[in-house]
Parts: C-alpha cells; structure tokens; sequence
C-alpha cells in the first residue's frame, strides 16, 4: 500500500492568495521530504474556500522544488480546455517532472465554475466533453498520420508537416501511456463505471465507508462492458479524512475545532448536504440528515483517533472495500497549526500505512473463465 494526499487546496478567509499559494508549495516540499508517493491538486474558479485555479501553476512549481513526490492534477477540469492544448500541457508537465504523474481528468461539479464557461450542468454535455477530449487527447499522444480527428465540441487535425519536418506535431508525454484517472464520490458512482469504461486509473472520495465497495463494483462493471483487462485494486486511490493524535481524545478536538472541521463547517457539509449526498456521509443511512454535523463525522463517519485507533478503523476500510492500492488523505490549509497537522501526515507516512502495507495486500485477481 502506499500513501498519499489530496490537496484541495483549502484555505481559511483571512489568507491572502499569495500566503495560500506558498503554503500549498512548502506542503509539497515537506511531503516529498518525508517519501509520500504523491499528492493530488485540486482545480475550481468559484469555490472561495478553494481557490486554487489553475492548478498547473502550483504543479509545475512543485515539481521543481521536489525529487520524488508525485504531483498530480486532481483533475483537470476537461470541458474548460481545447483537448489539442490539454494534450501539450499535460505532455510538458510530464516531462518536467521526469514522469512522474498522474492526470486527474473531470467533468466538474461546481455549478458556478460550469455556469461562467458557458456548460450546461443539468445537460450532462460537460460528460461527454470529457469522453470526447480524451479520445482526441490519445490519439494526438499516439497517431503520426496527419488527418482530421475532431468531434462534436472540438475540430482537432494532426497537421501535415512542413518545411522538412521543422513543424510538426512531437510534443507527447514522457510516460507510454500516461497514466490517466477519474474521481467518483455518490454510491455506485456513474463516474467510476465511465473510469472503468476508459481503462481510467478510479479514485474514490470516500465520505462514509458503508458505500465504498459499490466504488469497486461500478468500476468492474464499466471496464467488463467495454472488454477492458481485469482492472487491478492496486491502482484504486481511496480520499480518506484522517486526523490522527496522541490519544483518541486529542485526535478528536484537533478534528473537530481544526482546519479539517472548519473547513467542512463552513463548505463541504453544507455543499454536500444541498447535492443530496448527506447519506454518503452518514454511519447508517437511517440516521437523519439533521444528525450530521461535524462533531457526528468525526465521532462515527471519518478517520480520527491514535494511532491503534486509526490503524483498526482503516483495517475496517480495507476489509469493506475489498481491497485498495493506494491510501490518499485529505489535506487542508494548516498553517495555522502546522505541527499538529505535520505530525498527524507524518505518523500515517512512516507507521500507519507501513503497518497496513505488511498485514494487508489488495485481493487478488480470478481471472475470467
């Protein structure tokens, strides 16, 4: 198993962009330092608390101030960008980095972000942007012949080259292929099956655990339909809120009164509650949604506790999803509180997920008959 974050990035009201900005810089910086295999960076234009676009910025940055870290968007948001100049701008970054990365690509679910570049959300058109932008994406990444590619949103050609070669398509990415992911939050979530569908890499938000395994399922089942290989659970990447602490006690303020409750008050509890999503954070789909408050998530729906606590809840995980490669903890702006925060990553890095890595191991594949 190996350990990563995902990287809002959040921010609380009093930080300046600029301050964010460098905060979310020397976070990767210290995560590279400690070996976390890698950390996701979040994208949106209207989410005040997470104001982070775009996020390419901070990734071309991070790559230049780390050695081994992977940086990775999580995600791109697909309809927001020509897939001719996604393409190259994922095939640059690649190789700045030296390959390593992993691309998040999205539909978006920000409203406002999709209202701004003109995308119906109700439509469901900015799905199908995001299906059309990767076939065109990999056949710029994989075909020499020069002719048209485009399709219903984007006109898209492979150019003649000309003057002896002096111009012509050659910026492709440094991985053979690019490892490529997606991202699904709701109970046997549609995007998972479509990351299935594409041999996409699947990344679960994991809010509550009692639905995690439809994650695995949707994704089985969208790779099946389209004759895809036996998808390994290795590759799966589960979002965890995780805080961990000297003792339960202490893991449990620091959750509630800290940069992760405060940022969950003030916008995810809010924001998932109106999505209708209120059951996917719950212990029991019974309870009522008035029940689910901050101080309810951290005692019953996420991770937090001392370090045996912790390690037994993520067991649990493990044993309800039936298996995961990849293990990646929400991350908040802690500036604030940064050797409280530090410390917590750190014992996940160097002794909860080891632990895990030695008794643990993804379930093994049976292949088909």
């Amino acid at each position: 198993m190996k350990f990563g974050t995902l990287n809002t990035p959040s921010h609380p009201p009093h930080r300046s962009l600029k301050d964010g900005h460098y905060h979310n810089l020397d976070y990767l910086k210290w995560l590279d330092s400690i070996g976390v295999y890698e950390a996701w960076i979040g994208s949106h234009y209207t989410v005040v608390s997470e104001p982070q676009a775009p996020n390419d910025l901070l990734i071309a940055q991070g790559f230049a101030q780390t050695k081994n870290l992977r940086i990775n968007p999580g995600a791109f948001i697909v309809p927001f960008y020509h897939p001719v100049e996604l393409a190259h701008r994922i095939a640059w970054l690649d190789h700045i980095s030296d390959g390593r990365m992993t691309v998040g690509l999205g539909a978006s679910g920000v409203p406002t972000d999709l209202e701004m570049l003109g995308i119906d959300i109700k439509s469901g058109v900015a799905r199908e942007m995001v299906e059309e932008s990767i076939r065109i994406m990999r056949t710029l990444w994989t075909r020499t012949e020069p002719g048209d590619i485009s399709g219903k949103f984007w006109k898209a050609f492979i150019p003649e080259p000309m003057l002896e070669d002096r111009f012509k398509l050659h910026l492709r990415p440094k991985q053979d292929p690019i490892p490529l992911a997606m991202t699904g939050a709701s109970a046997s979530s549609s995007s998972l099956r479509t990351a299935g569908r594409l041999g996409l890499i699947p990344t679960s938000f994991c809010f509550g655990v009692h639905y995690i395994r439809s994650h695995w399922e949707a994704y089985e089942q969208g790779a099946e339909e389209a004759g895809q290989p036996q998808p390994s659970r290795e590759n799966w990447r589960i979002v965890r809120e995780i805080i961990v602490g000297e003792t339960d006690k202490e893991a449990l303020d620091y959750a509630i009164n800290g940069p992760m409750g405060k940022h969950w008050a003030n916008f995810y509890l809010p924001m998932l509650k109106e999505a209708g999503l209120a059951d996917a954070l719950k212990r029991d789909p019974s309870d009522p949604d008035s029940d689910v408050t901050v101080e309810y998530l951290a005692k019953h729906s996420w991770t937090v506790g001392s370090v045996e606590t912790v390690k037994e809840k993520l067991e649990e995980l493990y044993h309800r999803s039936g298996g995961y490669g990849v293990l990646c903890a929400d991350s908040y702006d802690h500036l604030d509180s940064p050797e409280q925060w530090r410390n917590s990553i750190s014992q996940l890095q160097n002794e909860i997920v080891p632990y895990l890595s030695k008794k643990l191991s993804p379930k093994p594949q049976v292949a088909a008959a």
